[in-house]
């Protein structure tokens, strides 16, 4: 079916798939692999319709309705995203205690941060399924089912300067960002753009590979300096007031975040 389409049409075709899968199971929990497909085959496609606008006649509207579905499943991935984070950084924390190491089981901390982080994944599909309540959410869910039956064609774009703006803007925002979690964010944000262009022009593009590859590296650091900034504020929702930081679970993993971020924005500074 896909085997005589041009690659770009093929790229969006494939995202396009993946997305619809994605918002046609929020009646059965969707797994962690789903919700990971499905948000950045999303992202994907914005940065589809952004990099082609001559080939989207309601650019806005289309941007609007596909971030609405992006940003509930994002809230469900956040919390997959702690679990990833902590789980495995509780227990490295825990196998230095005397009683971890003589029990070999899971503390009542490690228990109760697990149940918490459940507890935060459930209360995100929950607000997923409320987000798909919204009439934005039919647009975009209507938008993809035409995409998939008909995929249009894309306008080829001036491709390397493309690139080159999103890479100019990244490089702003980091010189910009003085360090600061919320800036270095918004420099994130400008590298994915980067990132998912240059992977779509890639078929197309001589130049798009080593555009690719430099994003990529922004994406990474800044990725990992995101994840602290979230697990931080969530951790910061447990921590029992009135108990020293460093006698609890709790805020040995908060302590451990803090020396994570402050290394990951000195890297972050290496990137311009």
């Amino acid at each position: 079916m896909g085997s005589d389409r041009d690659p770009l049409t093929a790229y969006l075709a494939l995202h396009t798939t993946r997305a619809l899968e994605g918002v046609r199971h929020l009646a059965a929990a969707p797994s962690v692999e789903m919700v990971h497909d499905t948000r950045t085959s999303l992202r994907r496609l914005r940065a589809t319709v952004r990099t082609f606008p001559q080939s989207f006649p309601d650019l806005v509207a289309d941007d609007a309705d596909l971030q609405w579905v992006a940003l509930g499943f994002g809230a469900v991935r956040d919390a997959d995203v702690l679990a990833e984070l902590l789980l495995p950084l509780a227990e490295s924390l825990s196998a230095t205690d005397a009683d971890a190491r003589s029990a070999g089981a899971p503390s009542s901390e490690q228990h109760a941060l697990a149940a918490a982080l459940t507890s935060a994944r459930e209360r995100a599909l929950t607000d997923l399924r409320a987000h798909a309540e919204d009439a934005r959410w039919a647009r975009a869910v209507g938008q993809l089912e035409q995409w998939s039956a008909a995929p249009p064609s894309l306008a080829m774009p001036a491709t390397e300067d493309t690139l080159r703006r999103a890479r100019d803007t990244v490089r702003r925002r980091l010189s910009a960002a003085g360090g600061q979690p919320d800036a270095l964010h918004s420099a994130r944000k400008a590298a994915k753009r980067w990132r998912y262009a240059a992977e779509l022009l890639a078929p197309v593009e001589p130049a798009a590979q080593a555009h690719l590859e430099e994003a990529q590296q922004v994406q990474d650091v800044l990725g990992e300096l995101q994840d602290t900034v979230i697990g931080t504020e969530f951790l910061d929702g447990l921590q029992s007031p009135g108990r020293a930081s460093s006698t609890t679970l709790v805020g040995r993993l908060r302590d451990a975040l803090s020396v994570s971020r402050a290394q990951l924005v000195a890297r972050a500074a290496s990137l311009l």
